[in-house]
């Protein structure tokens, strides 16, 4: 899925830096969006925003204290690398593209930087991408699987709509943040695999890969 994911994520991105304004997609979802505005919605966007950060913040840190104390190196090392190298992606992606922020409606909050891929969107799918990794891992049940996936979706869908919603993103910038998030878990899981297979082979003296005759 993640070859996919690192796909389509190429195919945007050559799209967003071949165009010259925003896209048809962009277009179509933030006018959708802004029909739906109301006091209360306005309201309801404006605290996702200030609690996400927040809390996914606290979460991260709170996770990678909980894997210190324990001395669990090697989770560390895979949280580490999933979560803040994740976002490190991120920035270097913004870098990159460069792309300005999105005028199509008025902005709710104070936006900064470069505004492709968003990067509070690329933070709850590199969270919630990695808790559901995390328990496919644990529990081979299907419905707390379906369940985590669900979760997973539902915060994912709620921050991208927010963004888009405040005016911060486009959805386009939302879209390529999901995209690059599960490319990156899909990585570190696949560069995971990896290095198990080495240190096992390593372990019973077997050659990490065949010589050539």
């Amino acid at each position: 899925m993640w070859l996919l994911a690192a796909l389509l994520l190429a195919v945007l991105t050559w799209q967003v830096r071949a165009a010259t304004g925003p896209l048809a997609l962009d277009l179509r979802w933030t006018f959708a969006l802004d029909e739906l505005r109301s006091a209360q919605l306005d309201r309801l966007m404006q605290l996702l925003h200030r609690a996400q950060g927040k809390l996914l913040a606290a979460a991260i840190a709170g996770w990678m204290a909980a894997l210190l104390w324990r001395r669990q190196w090697h989770a560390l090392l895979r949280f580490t690398a999933a979560i803040p190298g994740g976002m490190l992606a991120n920035s270097a992606a913004k870098l990159l593209v460069a792309r300005p922020r999105p005028q199509l409606v008025d902005a709710m909050i104070g936006v900064h930087g470069f505004a492709y891929p968003s990067g509070h969107v690329a933070a709850i799918t590199l969270f919630c991408g990695y808790l559901v990794v995390r328990i496919f891992e644990r529990t081979p049940s299907t419905h707390w699987r379906g369940l985590a996936s669900l979760a997973a979706l539902l915060a994912v869908a709620a921050v991208s709509a927010s963004r888009v919603y405040l005016g911060a993103h486009l959805p386009s910038d939302a879209l390529a943040a999901v995209l690059l998030g599960v490319t990156w878990l899909g990585l570190c899981q696949h560069a995971a695999r990896l290095l198990a297979l080495t240190r096992g082979a390593a372990s019973e003296g077997l050659p990490c890969a065949p010589k050539p005759s």
